[in-house]
């Protein structure tokens, strides 16, 4: 019985492994009319269609050990997309990253754990010519990483943690593997906001993340306790409200806000270590939190209320939710700040609330002259423009977007 048990389990495993060479992903199929309203597979796979009678499945196939799936947004995501080879995703990840590099981290592409641009003539390649160089210097950076190992790590940088780690979160909750492409690259890939000091934030990230996770719901969603889907709201706001006591060295002293910190203080680990941080360093924990759980998070912020650096600044959170803005043309701002694609998010919040109810969404501060960005890292989908940094107002090479009008809009009526 024992060794029929142990020939069976291997030979799954073949099959398996049979089902990866042939590209035919292990799947998991979720029937579409039990998932309902508001929960996080119709949230982020866009399925909001009629159940109807019988079994409608969306046949979404999940991210495994060997493959990687890509929601298709312009299919309505619902399992509808492709398929990738794990080590092509990494690979692919590592391109995107060493492609969208910020300037000012260019000199330490090593330490960071690219591999040194070769070619010093790189700038004469074309666009295409630079992008297959850097793919294959990626394949490079996973053949070293299997067959050698440098004395005291020398071998590893950031960099093929964080795009392992990334991928990982497609396989470990539903609501990362149903993030489209462009957007899981740009918000979950990216291991940086803005000119914070670059650290391996990412696996401790990871770790406590999983452990919130697990203590409220299970992997793909479900709270504790409840029968129905859990919401992405429902995700952001546990995390939001339990990662200052899980990051802090004294749970009973949570990490806290304290004025003026940057940027002596703002990048995760600083922020850790000291226990506080003023807003920014605060976002960019949130940020990178939400980013360990799957959930596709950027920095927002203003350089100066109302045009006017004396009256200080301010920075926030914005999370992409999915959920596609009211088509109704008569739809208001204030609506789609709360049903939109990018919804605001402070420490200890939750997405669901009100626009004018934050203490910064007011007349008194959005009286037409003050400007707000998002942190970006695509530099061609910025269009040039550039996430202002009110510590370092010269410094133009973080890329952003505009988000001006879309706040004015709001925060003006309140």
């Amino acid at each position: 019985g024992t060794m029929a048990t142990m020939l069976s389990a291997l030979d799954h495993r073949r099959m398996l492994a049979l089902g990866a060479a042939l590209l035919l992903p292990s799947c998991a199929c979720f029937e579409r009319q039990h998932a309902p309203e508001g929960s996080v597979h119709r949230q982020l796979l866009g399925g909001g269609g009629s159940g109807g009678t019988g079994r409608t499945c969306t046949n979404l196939c999940r991210s495994n050990s060997t493959h990687v799936f890509w929601s298709d947004p312009q299919e309505g995501g619902g399992g509808q997309g492709s398929y990738q080879p794990f080590s092509d995703a990494v690979c692919d990840s590592i391109e995107y990253l060493r492609r969208n590099i910020m300037p000012f981290d260019v000199p330490n592409l090593e330490t960071l754990g690219f591999p040194p641009d070769q070619d010093p003539g790189e700038v004469l390649l074309s666009v295409r010519s630079r992008r297959a160089q850097r793919r294959e210097q990626a394949q490079v950076i996973l053949e070293e990483r299997q067959n050698t190992q440098l004395p005291d790590g020398l071998s590893d940088g950031i960099v093929n943690r964080t795009v392992h780690l990334a991928l990982q979160t497609k396989i470990d909750y539903a609501w990362a593997d149903s993030v489209p492409r462009h957007i899981f690259l740009e918000y979950i890939l990216n291991y940086a906001c803005s000119n914070e000091p670059r650290t391996n934030w990412r696996p401790l990230f990871t770790d406590v993340v999983k452990r919130i996770i697990a203590a409220g719901f299970d992997v793909d969603g479900d709270e504790k306790g409840r029968k129905d889907q859990g919401r992405v709201e429902d995700i952001v706001t546990l995390i939001s409200k339990e990662i200052w006591s899980a990051l802090s060295p004294d749970p009973t002293k949570p990490i806290h806000f304290v004025a003026g910190q940057t940027p002596l203080i703002f990048d995760p680990m600083s922020v850790i270590a000291y226990g506080y941080a003023s807003c920014t360093g605060m976002s960019i924990v949130l940020v990178f939190a939400l980013r360990a759980a799957g959930v596709p998070a950027r920095l927002v912020g203003t350089p100066a209320w109302n045009g006017d650096p004396d009256l200080g600044n301010h920075n926030w959170v914005e999370v992409w939710t999915g959920t596609a803005s009211s088509s109704d043309e008569e739809a208001t701002a204030k609506e789609e700040g709360l049903k939109g694609q990018w919804r605001i998010l402070e420490g200890n919040d939750s997405l669901e609330k009100d626009p004018c109810e934050r203490w910064f969404c007011n007349s008194g501060r959005f009286d037409g002259n003050t400007r707000v960005y998002a942190a970006r890292l695509d530099r061609p989908l910025s269009n040039g423009k550039a996430f202002p940094l009110a510590w370092d107002a010269k410094n133009l090479d973080v890329p952003g977007e505009d988000r001006t009008s879309w706040y004015t809009e709001i925060c003006n009526k309140c």
